[in-house]
Order: C-alpha cells, then sequence, then structure tokens
C-alpha cells in the first residue's frame, strides 16, 4: 500500500486532533464508536486545536508584541507541498489538543452543553446514556430501592457505585 505524500502531510498536521480525540475517547463513557465517526472527530478537534493556536498566538502577540498578523502554517502545508511543515508548530498544537481534549472531558462530565441548554429553555436532556445512570450520578441519591415485580422482591440499601454497561445499547 502506497501513502501519498499529501496523505502523510495530513496524518502529520491532523496528529493533534487525533491525540485530542484518543484522549477524550478514553477519559468519557459513552457508546463504542464508528471509525468513521472517529475520524471526523479527529479532523475537528485537529481543526479546532489550531484554531484555539491561533487565536492564542494573535492575543499574545496584540498584547506583548503589538503586532497584528500571525500566521499559522496548517493551509499552506497542505496546499503547497513545497511547504515544509513546521514540527515546532504541529508540537505547540499537540499541547493545545491535550489541554482541548481535557477541557472537552470535563465539559461532559459536568454536562456544561445540557447544563447551558437547561438554562436557555431549548432542551430536556440530561447528558446520561439512560435515566438510571442520570439517577445514580446525582449528588443528592444515595439511597435506592429496586423493586423485582416478577420474583416479588425489593433491594434497598446505600449506591456506593455503580457500573454503566455503555457497550450494551438494547435493554431487553
Amino acid at each position: 500500500m502506497n501513502i501519498s505524500e499529501f496523505t502523510l502531510r495530513l496524518l502529520l498536521l491532523f496528529f493533534p486532533g487525533i491525540i485530542c480525540a484518543c484522549i477524550v475517547d478514553a477519559l468519557t463513557v459513552h457508546r463504542p464508536r464508528q471509525p468513521f465517526f472517529f475520524m471526523m472527530q479527529s479532523f475537528a478537534m485537529g481543526l479546532s486545536s489550531y484554531f484555539v493556536y491561533w487565536l492564542s498566538c494573535s492575543v499574545l502577540n496584540h498584547w506583548f508584541f503589538h503586532s497584528h498578523s500571525v500566521r499559522v502554517g496548517i493551509c499552506d502545508a497542505l496546499l503547497d507541498k513545497t511547504t515544509a511543515i513546521s514540527f515546532r508548530e504541529v508540537g505547540f498544537v499537540t499541547i493545545v489538543a491535550v489541554a482541548l481534549g481535557i477541557f472537552i472531558t470535563l465539559s461532559r462530565k459536568f454536562k456544561l452543553p445540557f447544563r447551558l441548554g437547561h438554562r436557555m429553555r431549548i432542551t430536556n436532556k440530561f447528558g446520561e446514556l439512560d435515566v438510571w445512570g442520570y439517577t445514580l450520578n446525582l449528588k443528592e441519591i444515595h439511597w435506592v430501592t429496586i423493586r423485582d415485580h416478577k420474583k416479588d422482591l425489593i433491594y434497598d440499601g446505600w449506591v456506593q457505585a455503580f457500573s454503566d454497561d455503555s457497550q450494551n445499547d438494547d435493554h431487553k
């Protein structure tokens, strides 16, 4: 299998996005991802990492160096194969990608998009895979009663921890 020079450049330039997506994938609970979705997520997070890097450089240049022009070499390196890839830039963007991955993970853990949606009254979703996970992740819940009507049993007890089966999509 031959890998073209363009493909190699693309992989190298979107390495930060792959790192960011791997961090989010490893640290969050979710249903199994399809390879295409992971690839698109890596692409979007890579572009986001380069944007945050560009924005940070622009702000630093404006405040400290009083210069307004900041050039990020990703577009030049993708469009012109004679342009060398800046490994220094890829390294800095990878550091930004790690921070972005941690930020995305924290926003998912604390359900920030859903809280914002609730405040704006645009959604009723709660951000968990199921109601059981939502209920047990509430900080106020300590005591649980479970009834098995078929066997005529009642279970009462404190919940210290629970296992979330994100692999199982259908609960039959």
